[in-house]
């Protein structure tokens, strides 16, 4: 390895670069010449991560540059720096005035770098001839110096004003905290018991779901109708039996002993055995000629060969010669048939008639026990729903194979909708107080429950377009007229017990429970603030 290399920096070098160079390089001194207005050293992280990398690869830096601004970076890092290669390197001496103050003996560098020799002389390990001694006098001249530039002490305004600010920040946030404190979270709230009696109410309405909304004057109110739809599927297996193996043809012989005349037999004409009822058909139009006729009776019959084939498949439909009737025609035409022949048998499951009815059965008879429960979450929290107003509709169920068709299984579908109707609570209460107004002195006198959370409904009609009639039973509360509006303005600003008081002098008022929060409330705040609910006393009045 060479003792020195010296490395010259470009300007667009990043501090990535400066490390590759000085790795790779084979010197142990290292002089990096740095370009001017050089910035990727003036960054404290850079220049410490080049002196830790030099001193992973023990190896010495020495930084030629003539720019201030990177000493006190250096003398921070421990790196050496020189102003040219020809002049002595040295950690420079740059510090704080404040460290420099408290310091009387200026550190020596922890480096083995003489700090008196070039790096031409320490690159080439020869003995310095000469040395600069600082004298004495010297060093009592620098501490003088420290010791004079120490006395001066210079106003740090920044200081000042992030304190300003500061102190600025807590007076405005004591504000702020003094006016939520004392307008914002106070509240009130004041429960009122007053003497109240009991007002047994039954009133008869109509709910009306197509409505937009109530028309209290004629006891109705426009009801919600809530729906949901579902597919079910029941799954069956086919029982029914069908033989697709061939079937039996042959040739019948067609005699007609009715009239002289001829006789016209379409095609598909149907033949059958007189014995086994089995049945076959012509495959083409036929005409039979008339018969002839002497002494009162059929002297020679009209005769035509038609072919025939079994209107099933099987080997049962191969029959020996026999008698024949024929569809649409007397008694005095009839067929004599030669030989059936060549029906097979081959038995396959097909889907019946009775299959689709009772799969039918069974899928109209399912129920969805939690469809109720979905459809209850339609709803708002409080609105009242009808129980007897539940509906099921479906459509006409459809099986994927049709009767008679091969398959081993089958399934067979409908479309169930499921419908329920509430009532808005606002509109009950509505209702139920219309019909109290009616039974109490209400110039005296205010309703304060309804009594809708304990109401009890019954349908009494179904109309069309899920339009019912009801009637509903209930008991209400009435008690004194008290303004609430007003007496949240006349409670403002009283204290605990003066609120309490006033409360309590009022007519019909039994009790009252006044709650005033946070605790370092004393006062009813302003009526926004102010919560009051009259509840109906224990003891009410029968």
């Amino acid at each position: 390895m060479s003792n020195k290399e010296v490395i010259y920096v470009d300007g667009d070098d990043d501090i990535t670069t400066i490390i590759d160079k000085t790795t790779s390089s084979e010197a142990s001194i290292i002089a990096l010449v740095l370009p001017k207005k050089y910035a990727t050293l003036k960054s404290s992280v850079n220049m410490k991560l080049l002196k830790r990398t030099a001193d992973k690869s023990r190896k010495k830096i020495v930084l030629i540059t003539g720019e201030d601004t990177l000493l006190p970076l250096a003398a921070n890092a421990g790196v050496f720096v020189a102003s040219s290669l020809k002049s002595r390197p040295e950690v420079p001496k740059v510090k704080p005035v404040e460290m420099i103050a408290k310091e009387t003996v200026v550190e020596e560098s922890d480096t083995d770098l003489d700090p008196d020799s070039t790096l031409e002389e320490l690159a080439g390990g020869v003995t310095v001839s000469e040395k600069i001694t600082k004298t004495s006098s010297e060093k009592s001249t620098k501490i003088k110096q420290i010791k004079e530039s120490s006395k001066i002490r210079v106003p740090n305004f920044d200081k000042f004003r992030l304190r300003a600010v500061l102190i600025g920040l807590g007076v405005i946030a004591l504000i702020v905290g003094w006016y939520v404190a004392f307008f914002v979270v106070p509240k009130a709230n004041v429960v009122i018991q007053a003497q109240t009696s009991r007002v047994a109410t039954e009133v008869d309405f109509t709910v009306n779901p197509t409505l937009s909304e109530d028309v209290i004057d004629k006891d109705t109110v426009a009801g919600l109708s809530k729906e949901i739809s579902k597919t079910v599927t029941e799954r069956f297996d086919a029982t029914g039996e069908k033989d697709v193996g061939e079937k039996a043809k042959g040739t019948i012989t067609v005699q007609n002993c009715d009239s002289s005349e001829t006789v016209s037999l379409p095609a598909g004409t149907v033949f059958t055995d007189t014995t086994t009822s089995f049945k076959f058909t012509s495959n083409s139009a036929a005409t039979v000629p008339g018969g002839s006729f002497s002494g009162g009776g059929c002297s020679s019959p009209g005769e035509v060969d038609v072919s025939v084939t079994a209107t099933q498949s099987g080997d049962t439909r191969n029959l020996s010669s026999r008698s024949y009737s024929v569809a649409g025609q007397s008694s005095f035409i009839t067929g004599f048939g030669g030989n059936m022949s060549g029906g097979t048998s081959e038995i396959v499951k097909v889907v019946s008639s009775a299959d689709i009815e009772k799969a039918t059965k069974l899928l109209l008879s399912k129920t969805d026990d939690n469809i109720r429960t979905e459809l209850a979450l339609l709803f708002a929290e409080d609105d009242i729903i009808i129980d007897d107003s539940f509906k099921v509709a479906n459509t006409n169920p459809q099986p994927s194979v049709k009767a008679g068709d091969e398959a081993s299984e089958a399934s067979i579908s409908t479309q169930f909708t499921y419908s329920i109707t509430a009532i808005p609570n606002k509109s009950m209460v509505a209702i139920l107080e219309k019909k109290q107004a009616e039974l109490v002195d209400t110039t005296t006198q205010s309703i304060l429950d309804s009594g809708v959370d304990n109401v009890k409904i019954e349908v009494i009609e179904k109309h069309d377009a899920g339009v019912l009639a009801l009637k509903a039973n209930t008991d209400g509360y009435v008690g004194p007229e008290i303004d609430i509006a007003q007496l949240s303005v006349e409670l403002e600003g009283k204290r605990f017990s003066e609120a309490v008081d006033l409360i309590k002098g009022r007519p019909g008022v039994k009790d009252v429970d006044l709650d005033l929060s946070p605790f370092w409330v004393f006062s009813v705040p302003s009526p926004n603030k102010t919560t009051i609910n009259i509840e109906v006393s224990d003891d009410t009045l029968q």
